[in-house]
């Protein structure tokens, strides 16, 4: 009972944000092919949520969030994840991938300070557990020719119930080669 308590406070949290004006956020995958991921980033790192770098271009990067959790971690049913882009990107729209729309899930990203998006993926119809594999796709304008750098910052919790946090491990920031 006490989880589902924490787990319906977070949800009413997320209820009462909505999304924010301007902030692209895409629900369904896109119309352009889908990137393979690269094999580094399905290989178990030991991280539970890493971001990948899927493409880049001179002027685009596209970054991928996976949740891999060990085999004795408990699975939550939302998540709130704070994620920095350095000032050479700018964020330009997320869409939510196979383990979020398997789970059910809406996907909300609001800019939470300069640099930092506050990611949320919840349901107000269900209390489903997220599995692994793809959550989102970020996508970034790649600002001038300098080097940059993509991070998952340790603001607990993440997931909701709160024992899903239980083991949780954040990948070290992604650095992204300059052009």
């Amino acid at each position: 009972m006490v989880a589902l308590t924490r787990h319906l406070c977070v949800l009413g949290l997320v209820l009462s944000l909505g999304c924010a004006d301007g902030i692209p956020v895409g629900d369904a995958p896109s119309a352009q092919p889908e990137a393979a991921a690269p094999q580094s980033a399905i290989e178990d790192t030991g991280e539970t949520l890493k971001l990948a770098l899927i493409s880049e271009t001179a002027d685009e990067v596209v970054a991928e969030l996976y949740y891999t959790p060990r085999d004795d971690m408990k699975r939550p049913r939302v998540m709130e994840l704070m994620v920095k882009a350095s000032a050479e990107l700018m964020y330009v729209s997320a869409e939510r991938l196979e383990a979020a729309e398997a789970a059910g899930k809406q996907l909300v990203v609001q800019r939470k300070d300069e640099g930092v998006l506050r990611t949320i993926l919840f349901a107000t119809n269900n209390l489903n557990l997220m599995g692994p594999g793809a959550l989102i796709r970020y996508r970034f304008k790649r600002i001038g020719t300098a080097s940059a750098r993509l991070e998952l910052l340790p603001t607990l919790p993440i997931f909701a119930p709160a024992d899903a946090n239980d083991g949780l491990m954040l990948q070290e920031p992604l650095m992204v080669e300059g052009r």
